[in-house]
């Protein structure tokens, strides 16, 4: 058995801390190499990644709280969830539906219960159940890469010149509410392309050209098809260059085997940036397939019922559609794709795979924007909820300051929330890219915010508040406009002037034995260039050491450590030391932030 300590000291609440840290002890098991899934307090990406530098692990799932990780490793502070086993995924529900996917799919095994959701784990032969839920169900990621520079303090919107805002403001003017609202009409009602006056009604993913029926049933239609190749023309009609991103999607049943195989397409639009910056490359998102699970025998009559989803996410799309339009009649410095994906009612498939391939390709993505349910507004107070994680919080600020310099009428709900993993945006963070969701809802358990008549035959055009779809079509194409900046900008955010010029310091190892550890390393994030010096004290303030001054970057610093010696080189005593990390920017600010060593001999 080996113990192991994983305190870190995150400065602030310095007596909490200090017991804390005697309190977080890792014992650590070995038991031939299986791995667990664990539960982990955990108060920032930063302890994560801390932690994770440290100690080997995959990050599968994150919350305000706490986080899901994958490891080797048992702890006495962590939970225990479940021993990782192949051909076995994981899955979080709404607690809504809950009741029901336990007695329908008894396969799955309840492993924790939290915020209103339910975690389960199931076998990949019952995962195409889950479809049918009538509550909301996401995947946990595979694993969340978290990124190596985390955004510690959310920029400011630069001020654009003056001219540049008065062609802003004569896109906004140009919103078209009729052309929104006919775009949403067409894609719910679908009509077919090969044969007008026929009327789809639904774009479910598995309605596709290219099928390959392995159950005797009769093959889809071509319905989800049919909308892409109208989304595909109505970009093409404004000038973007249009292609398809094809993926592959396998159903299949327990018992039964594959039922089918289906080629499934995202339609991807290009407004080609013309600055020095046009490699750099924003996207603009929304899924265009829909579904009635909750509608009587879906799972049977899937082929022939209808699926109007007219919020979800006929809105969305519409919003992005119109945005292209409006967008093209100017010159931009970076990069616009707008992506409508297929596949997001079955786990995301389409932005996973489109993820994947721009990661594959070194596509340089700056960051997303997600529009999934932004047509309805029960309540009338025309709020919109942004949500991203938080390194992508420098956008949510951004929609925030656009909604401001352009004077749009809405109500802003802004969210920091990375458990939020049930729409488009999710699968760019499980890679670090910015990504945030535009929606009129961004809690599934807040019943003020609940959708009852999504994913149902109810989801119909007399839903539709046109004015909520306006207010978002303004937000999408004012920020894209300011972030994707005017030709021959070279710069699109400037740092917040009385942002903390140091902040996040992370003592480590903490406590330290220095017989086995040789020094203890300070890690913390400075938002401007600063000079940087270390102080130390004992517990009865006598001082210890000060390091020479030296340069902090911008960013991330973890080049500074202490040998545990004084002024004079020797090795001080075992006991409780304060570390006073003092920064000074080049206008002569100093900020000073504390943390506590634990030094055992």
């Amino acid at each position: 058995m080996k113990i192991k300590s994983w305190f870190l000291d995150l400065g602030g609440s310095i007596v909490k801390r200090v017991v804390f840290a005697c309190l977080v002890f890792l014992v650590t098991v070995d038991l031939l190499a299986a791995e667990y899934l664990l539960k982990i307090p955990q108060n920032s990406d930063r302890q994560l990644q801390v932690l994770q530098e440290q100690y080997r692990f995959k990050l599968r799932f994150r919350t305000q709280n706490f986080a899901l990780i994958q490891a080797e490793e048992i702890s006495s502070v962590a939970k225990v969830l479940d021993q990782v086993t192949p051909d076995f995924n994981y899955y979080i529900l709404e607690t809504h539906g809950a009741d029901r996917v336990f007695v329908d799919i008894r396969e799955s095994k309840v492993l924790d219960r939290f915020n209103g959701f339910t975690l389960i784990k199931l076998h990949v032969a019952f995962e195409s159940m889950l479809f049918n839920l009538t509550s909301h169900c996401a995947k946990l990621p595979i694993e969340i890469q978290l990124p190596d520079s985390p955004v510690v303090s959310a920029p400011s919107l630069a001020v654009t010149p003056e001219s540049y805002q008065k062609t802003v403001w004569s896109l906004l003017r140009q919103v078209d509410a009729d052309s929104w609202f006919d775009k949403v009409k067409a894609l719910v009602e679908n009509e077919d392309l090969q044969h007008p006056g026929h009327f789809f009604r639904s774009r479910y993913a598995l309605r596709v050209y290219d099928t390959k029926q392995y159950d005797d049933t009769t093959p889809p239609d071509y319905a989800c098809d049919n909308a892409a190749d109208w989304i595909a023309s109505q970009f093409e009609s404004y000038g973007l260059s249009v292609e398809f991103d094809s993926f592959q999607h396998t159903r299949s049943k327990i018992g039964r085997g594959v039922l089918g195989e289906y080629t499934m397409r995202n339609v991807v639009a290009t407004l080609l940036g013309k600055g020095a910056n046009s490699d750099e490359i924003y996207l603009v998102t929304g899924h265009y397939d829909s579904i009635s699970s909750k509608t009587d025998k879906w799972e049977e009559d899937w082929k022939v019922l209808p699926a109007p989803g007219a919020s979800d996410n006929a809105s969305g799309v519409a919003t992005m559609i119109e945005a292209a339009r409006l967008l093209s009649q100017i010159d931009l410095n970076r990069s616009i794709r707008f992506v409508a994906f297929s596949g997001e009612e079955l786990f995301l498939h389409g932005s996973r795979h489109y993820r994947q391939l721009v990661q594959a390709r070194g596509d340089k993505i700056v960051g997303v924007i997600n529009l999934d349910m932004v047509g309805h507004d029960g309540g009338g107070e025309l709020d919109l909820h942004v949500l991203g994680d938080q390194q992508s919080q420098w956008l949510v600020q951004a929609c925030q300051t656009v909604a401001k310099r352009y004077d749009i009428e809405v109500d802003l709900r802004l969210k920091n929330d990375p458990s939020f993993i049930f729409s488009d945006h999710s699968p760019f963070w499980e890679v670090a890219i910015p990504a945030i969701q535009i929606a009129e809802e961004s809690s599934l358990t807040d019943p003020t915010e609940s959708i009852e008549y999504i994913h149902s035959e109810f989801d119909v055009l007399d839903m539709i508040t046109v004015p909520l779809g306006v207010v978002a079509l303004k937000l999408t194409v004012a920020t894209m406009a300011e972030l994707a900046g005017p030709d021959g900008e070279g710069f699109v955010f400037e740092p917040k002037p009385d942002s903390p010029i140091i902040r996040n310091l992370i003592v480590y190892p903490n406590p330290v034995n220095l017989q086995k550890s040789r020094f203890v390393v300070l890690d913390f994030y400075l938002t401007r260039p600063a000079e940087v010096q270390v102080t130390i004290h004992s517990s009865s303030a006598e001082h210890v050491f000060t390091s020479q001054p030296f340069t902090g970057k911008i960013g991330r610093n973890s080049d500074f450590d202490w040998q545990g010696k004084n002024m004079n080189g020797v090795r001080v005593a075992s006991g409780v030391y304060s570390c006073l990390v003092t920064a000074t920017d080049e206008d002569q600010n100093s900020h000073v932030v504390e943390s506590k060593i634990v030094l055992i001999r």
